[in-house]
């Protein structure tokens, strides 16, 4: 493969230098070509990603049947398990099972009551590929008769399943809602859902990649989403990614001198300043920010800083420094009434030049949840000599001497 892109590039075969040299002494179309062979191989990587999320973690080759004895069940964020004792070689050795989030099984019908202690179990799923007796599920029948399949609805038996919220389209026209409050903000108050996630996204993101400097490339050196991400740490990743991630439902709450988003993703609170226009100059670092806002007409732009050094790009391993600085321009489109985000990112030590993009969130009827992450993957997703140590619900990894790593 690096053959063939050096012969695309009219490379020699013993090019080895920086490719920001070589980027730099390309002409305009070979510099073209470099961004759409990019972009291309990024979103190669988003599909893999997308189809088979859990890969990197299970083996997708194998396919196991287990039958056994329910003796625990977790329905928790942001992966729910079922624990069975299986009798292997007249033993009984206990199993724990993957299965999606809590809060979208609860969204699709699922309640923990499915799942009887003591009761048998048929399990059709993939091994872990680090953690013996660990896999994701596939399938499974419960001694009552229900198939449940990963993440699917209960299409299988007839169970009055908990409503979806209504979409924005279908409530725009119901809901008593005024365009304004009465203190003359325009109104983006309300539960809102993202509209930006997966293939039938309303509201795509452009395909505008971020581009790291030498710096940003060093400081990710050895970044591997399958123990590195932040979201498998009860982490939110960022301001970006957090506002959409898992379709969690986010809550926006107005006042005259600060604006709260709730993310509904690790339950994550923004507060947004409308009475400073300036930051302090004691901002102390925070995941979120310092945020200060103001109204320009009916949008509400968002200047943001004070970030500490963190992961911009949870699969591709992106990272950002404290000199990240975000604007972000809210307003809510008149015809779709989604809410929509424009945002340009900078960061002069890890980004070449200025990140944009947008994205967009759906009114619905129905409240923000507390996502409560309890994160119970164990040693699967965690790098070998390493262990991960939570303060304050949000975990961070230690190394391990070797010699106590057993």
């Amino acid at each position: 493969m690096q053959l063939q892109w050096r012969f695309l590039l009219g490379l020699p075969r013993n090019h080895l230098t920086d490719p920001v040299i070589v980027f730099n002494s390309m002409n305009k179309k070979k510099k073209q070509l470099v961004r759409i062979i990019f972009i291309f191989g990024f979103f190669g990587l988003e599909i893999a990603f997308a189809h088979h999320a859990f890969a990197p973690h299970f083996d997708t080759n194998i396919e196991i049947n287990l039958i056994g004895t329910i003796t625990e069940y977790r329905f928790v964020n942001p992966h729910s398990y079922i624990y069975f004792d299986v009798e292997e070689g007249g033993e009984t050795v206990n199993w724990r099972c993957e299965m999606g989030p809590a809060g979208r099984l609860k969204r699709m019908g699922w309640s923990e009551d499915f799942f009887v202690p003591g009761q048998t179990v048929d399990m059709t799923g993939n091994p872990a590929r680090r953690e013996e007796n660990v896999c994701i599920l596939g399938m499974m029948r419960l001694e009552s008769g229900l198939e449940l399949a990963r993440d699917g609805p209960l299409s299988r038996v007839n169970i009055e399943r908990e409503d979806e919220p209504i979409r924005s389209e279908e409530i725009a026209g119901t809901l008593d809602r005024p365009r304004y409050l009465e203190n003359g903000q325009p109104n983006i108050s309300g539960s809102w859902r993202t509209v930006s996630k997966g293939p039938d996204a309303a509201v795509k993101p452009s395909g505008a990649q971020i581009i790291p400097t030498a710096a940003g490339r060093a400081a990710a050196k050895g970044y591997d989403m399958r123990f590195d991400s932040p979201i498998m740490r009860c982490h939110y990743a960022n301001l970006i990614e957090g506002f959409h991630h898992g379709n969690t439902i986010n809550e926006i709450n107005q006042g005259t001198d600060e604006i709260i988003i709730q993310y509904g993703f690790m339950d994550v609170v923004r507060v947004i300043h409308m009475n400073l226009d300036q930051h302090p100059d004691n901002i102390v670092l925070s995941a979120t920010g310092h945020s200060i806002g103001a109204w320009d007409g009916d949008t509400l732009v968002v200047d943001t800083v004070g970030f500490e050094p963190g992961v911009l790009e949870h699969l591709a391993g992106i990272k950002h420094s404290e000199q990240l600085h975000a604007v972000e321009r809210f307003f809510v489109d008149e015809q779709t009434n989604y809410l929509m985000r424009e945002y340009i990112l900078t960061d002069p030590l890890y980004i070449e030049g200025e990140y944009s993009n947008m994205d967009g969130q759906e009114l619905v009827d129905a409240p923000y949840e507390p996502y409560n992450c309890i994160e119970l993957t164990g040693e699967n997703n965690i790098r070998p000599g390493e262990q991960v140590i939570y303060h304050n619900g949000v975990g961070s990894v230690d190394f391990v001497p070797e010699e106590q790593a057993d």
